[in-house]
């Protein structure tokens, strides 16, 4: 299982302030993304591997066992390349790392300083920016260490420890990543009102929040939901609980009392869970936040801050808020 990612990322930023006035100050910047995929780099051939549905034949895939095993000679199965398993990289048909990086990641950033009255006493202070970023693992094929170069050996019913041998393969899972697709971005925004009060006394109250777009997610695309049918056939459970002589199953019946494992009714048989990772997930944070601070003279300085906040998300990990 060991494996070695590698990936660059170059980021050139630009940037120029320009005082308009006296009391007038913008802060201009762009920076660009440039960052290569990051990919195993195990010689002599990389071990990323992705799981394409559109790839997939089930007409094609290995058939499980009434014990629900994989029989291996009946068809393509996880123990090789084939029927929506993929490699990737140079000369695989699919991009390196198992993901195409876009091009054209421009990030402008905008702020400024404004003094409404001229007297230095009160100012208001913005800013704007658009940030990139790989994520929580996005950009490394998530199968570096799994099928077809590394999956799990099983052993049942085994009587003593000097006995253990692998037992038939069991269904294994599998990751999904979209080769190519629009990337994690997040904007950071903020307004802020500064005034300078008699007897050494400062307020500020801002409003500060972030807005994330394409930010990770994953979901289980080998599972059961509400397309599949109330009664399917299988052959190999013909005459078994829940199954007639010609294999024809009550789907629900056999789900809910658990008589047979889910794995027979999955859309891609021979495997079990296939994670998903699609850039779809959202999030939006604001936050209204105030802080009064109070010199007190001898090095001594009084501060209070107080902030309200509202967050929400449909992605995993810290990406939501920029945090």
């Amino acid at each position: 299982g060991l494996t070695h990612p590698r990936g660059m990322s170059y980021e050139p930023y630009f940037q120029d302030d320009w005082k308009v006035t006296r009391r007038l100050t913008l802060n201009l910047g762009v920076r660009y993304y440039m960052m290569t995929s990051e990919h195993d780099a195990t010689q002599p051939h990389s071990l990323d591997t992705n799981f394409i549905p559109a790839l997939y034949n089930p007409a094609a895939q290995a058939k499980l066992t009434a014990s629900n095993t994989v029989d291996l000679a009946s068809g393509y199965n996880f123990t090789e390349l084939g029927n929506g398993i993929v490699t990737c990289g140079a000369g695989t048909g699919q991009p390196l790392g198992c993901r195409s990086m876009p091009k054209n990641q421009f990030a402008p950033r905008f702020g400024f300083a404004f003094d409404p009255t001229g007297s230095g006493k009160t100012s208001i202070r913005g800013g704007w920016g658009i940030f990139h970023d790989y994520g929580t693992g996005e950009g490394f094929a998530i199968n570096a260490v799994g099928p077809p170069f590394f999956y799990t050996l099983n052993a049942s019913n085994v009587q003593g420890y000097n006995n253990i041998a692998p037992g038939p393969l069991a269904p294994s899972s599998m990751g999904a990543d979209v080769p190519s697709g629009p990337w994690i971005q997040l904007q950071q925004f903020n307004v802020t009102v500064q005034h300078e009060f008699p007897g050494s006394n400062l307020l500020s109250v801002g409003w500060v929040g972030s807005l994330g777009t394409h930010l990770s997610r994953t979901q289980d695309i080998n599972r059961i939901n509400d397309t599949v049918p109330a009664t399917m056939n299988v052959p190999v459970l013909a005459g078994t609980t829940g199954c007639d002589s010609s294999g024809n199953c009550n789907v629900q019946s056999i789900l809910f009392n658990q008589q047979h494992p889910s794995t027979f009714f999955l859309p891609y048989q021979g495997l079990s869970s296939i994670t998903d990772n699609e850039m779809a997930g959202s999030s939006r944070y604001e936050s209204l936040q105030a802080n009064y601070r109070h010199a007190m003279g001898h090095g001594l300085t009084y501060q209070l801050v107080y902030t309200y906040a509202h967050g929400l998300d449909n992605s995993l990990g810290t990406d939501a808020t920029g945090g």
